[in-house]
């Protein structure tokens, strides 16, 4: 039986603060501490919620930590959604 394939899924408007927070300036670590903060969120759970997706497209790492795409991901070309798009895929 083959596996079930999970797509990252963050909401429109996290993902967009998310994002222009980091073009703004990128965290040395992103935590369920900085995403409350930062999101305005009332649980542990709702903020862990976002950082599994983050690191699945490679955004951080498992400490947390900014990836090199995090710096791709600041710019405004579709070629970064792309990238993450199909290394999930493969």
């Amino acid at each position: 039986m083959a596996e079930k394939q999970v797509y990252p899924m963050i909401s429109e408007k996290s993902w967009w603060q998310i994002r222009n927070q980091f073009k703004k300036t990128i965290p040395s670590v992103v935590n369920v501490s900085y995403l409350k903060s930062l999101l305005s969120l009332n649980s542990d759970q709702s903020a862990r919620n976002i950082i599994t997706p983050l690191r699945q497209m490679g955004i951080i790492d498992t400490d947390g930590k900014p990836l090199p795409r995090a710096t791709d991901w600041r710019s405004d070309t579709p070629r970064i959604c792309f990238t993450c798009l199909i290394d999930k895929m493969l």
